[in-house]
């Protein structure tokens, strides 16, 4: 926590380093709510006036996960759920055709 002097409020810090896989956004998304839930926890009672959320997402500032981090909102139809189905430890063949443009991802709604 930092503390304005003058103004008398605290502005908590948090910083993280999310887990990478390209095939592997739920997982970020997964921290990020434990995370958030943390924090919220913690400044429970606390005169915090803002929240500064820094450090590596692993995540483009595009992706749906900045999203969830201002809004703590994600859809079931956010592109992370379609990606997070090809998860699988290890850098096989696939590993490196997820570095490929999201745009380029459709997302399959049939598969429930």
């Amino acid at each position: 926590l930092l503390e304005d002097v003058a103004a008398g409020d605290l502005v908590a810090v948090v910083n993280t380093h999310l887990f990478f896989h390209p095939n592997a956004p739920q997982v970020r998304a997964l921290q990020v709510h434990l995370l958030l839930t943390e924090v919220q926890h913690a400044l429970q009672g606390l005169p915090t006036s803002a929240v500064l959320f820094c450090g590596d997402l692993n995540a483009k500032p595009t992706n749906e996960l900045y999203s969830f981090v201002r809004t703590g909102r994600l859809g079931s139809t956010a592109l992370m759920w379609w990606k997070g189905r090809h998860f699988k430890w290890g850098k096989g063949d696939d590993f490196y055709d997820f570095l490929k443009s999201e745009e380029d991802r459709p997302v399959d709604h049939s598969d429930p």
